[in-house]
């Protein structure tokens, strides 16, 4: 990563860090989640993707909770009681009176798994039609079975209002999160979001199988 972008990041990380809610959880979460977290909290802009789960920031804690239990990569030392707390503090920071922009593509795999039980779900279905339906401001778009949709991990790409040059792209893998934040890195991956995007259901559409799911 170029100096000069590596220090505004930094810069805009420090700013974020400040009384940061997550503090409360530092002794169970390492520096590259901690920074994830500072990110999230100044990003103007989020952009999800996922093909197998529903990304974190929408998760409900059932569905969270449920996801640790089949997960083949478990959160360490995080408690369920601490995960909750830390899933619902990202979600307070991101879609709270600061009202990030959010566009998040799931892949309709996510949604149909036999791995968690139908009750969880429907429940996580019905939170996702929520946060779609509150605000202009978040975009859920599903990509269907049979679209051919990329098989990567799961990818965040967060940019933010008062750098407009700069952002992050955040990599889940089973062996470690990857923080890029190269101008190039960010650029490709958001090409590819885009791509994907152009082969998901519309919004309506999105809504529409996720009312179908609420009921079963």
């Amino acid at each position: 990563m170029p100096e000069l972008e590596q220090t505004a990041l930094t810069g805009i990380v420090q700013t974020a860090r400040q009384g940061g809610w997550w503090e409360l959880h530092g002794d169970v979460l390492d520096e590259q989640f901690r920074e994830l977290l500072a990110l999230e909290s100044a990003a103007s802009e989020i952009l999800l993707y996922d093909a197998q789960q529903v990304p974190e920031l929408l998760q409900t804690p059932r569905y969270a909770r449920a996801v640790a239990d089949v997960s083949v990569a478990p959160p360490g030392d995080v408690s369920p009681k601490a995960l909750a707390g830390i899933t619902a503090g990202r979600q307070r920071a991101v879609f709270g009176e600061r009202r990030a922009r959010v566009v998040a593509l799931i892949g309709e795999a996510a949604l149909r798994t036999r791995a968690i039980n139908g009750e969880v779900m429907q429940g996580q279905a019905e939170r996702l039609a929520e946060i779609s339906e509150a605000s202009a401001e978040t975009v859920i778009r599903i990509l269907p079975l049979l679209c051919g949709a990329p098989s990567c991990a799961p990818v965040a790409v967060l940019r933010f209002s008062d750098a407009s040059n700069l952002g992050a792209v955040y990599l889940r893998g089973l062996s470690g999160n990857v923080c890029l934040a190269g101008q190039q890195d960010v650029a490709s991956y958001t090409r590819a979001f885009e791509q994907a995007k152009a082969i998901a259901l519309s919004a309506d559409d999105s809504a529409q199988l996720l009312r179908e799911m609420m009921v079963g």
